[in-house]
């Protein structure tokens, strides 16, 4: 009877567990959880830091040469993808940025993407060894790193992501794969979506997990739930960053 019932316990709660640890997974890789702030910007600081005091690197993440010859397309979404990565799109992204995020930003060198995080048969980059990869890579004289890339991405148990952070992480990555979908009625332009993506993964490593409330910070997986999103912070967020940072925003 007793090894019955254990029998039963273990059919029934090993199941229940892995659930759990997925969901646990997910939630993390998705920006949900939020784990201890950091002690590197402690509330209650005598001297406030000026937000223009503190840098964001924004780097051009690029495939190498074998990879490019897979994937170049000269399709428009594929072309909408590389401008919204040229001078001037870089340029239009953090004037953007700096209107939320008052932070003073850095164009850096292009970093080259490692073949193993390539999946060929999906032509598409594993963002989640990406975003690990970049936090490797971050120099710790940066208040946050930014890889942006025009490859498609995914992640185990998505098809495909816009983006990927970590809560209170040193670096997210985005893609603009997918910006330049074609959608009727489609309220936002390409560089408008693109921008509120990058937006939004900042501010998961700023500590906002994703909200319910009207905010940049919802989480949208559709292009039509992108449009039809805010692009600046609630007022709770806000009052959220006060306590956590010791920030002027200005």
């Amino acid at each position: 009877m007793r090894a019955r019932l254990r029998g039963l316990l273990l059919c029934v709660g090993l199941p229940v567990l892995v659930i759990a640890l997925a969901g646990t997974y997910d939630l993390w890789r998705e920006g949900m959880l939020t784990p201890r702030p950091p002690a590197a910007q402690p509330k209650g600081s005598l001297i406030p830091i000026a937000s223009c005091q503190l840098t964001v690197a924004l780097i051009p993440l690029k495939p190498s040469d074998a990879v490019v010859a897979q994937l170049r397309k000269d399709g428009t979404s594929e072309t909408t993808a590389r401008e919204l990565l040229s001078d001037t799109g870089m340029q239009a992204l953090t004037e953007n940025l700096s209107q939320l995020w008052p932070f003073s930003y850095e164009v850096r060198a292009p970093l080259t993407l490692p073949d193993a995080y390539y999946d060929a048969a999906r032509r598409q980059y594993r963002i989640d060894l990406v975003l690990d990869w970049l936090a490797g890579q971050h120099d710790p004289r940066l208040f946050r790193s930014v890889g942006v890339l025009s490859g498609d991405v995914y992640a185990p148990e998505y098809n495909f992501l816009f983006g990927q952070a970590k809560i209170y992480g040193p670096c997210c990555v985005a893609s603009t794969a997918r910006m330049g979908g074609s959608m009727p009625l489609a309220h936002k332009t390409a560089s408008q979506r693109w921008q509120d993506i990058v937006r939004h993964e900042l501010g998961h490593t700023l500590g906002l997990p994703h909200t319910s409330e009207r905010s940049v910070m919802h989480y949208s997986d559709t292009l039509n739930g992108l449009d039809d999103e805010a692009s600046d912070l609630s007022k709770s967020e806000w009052q959220q960053l006060a306590q956590l940072y010791s920030i002027k925003w200005e």
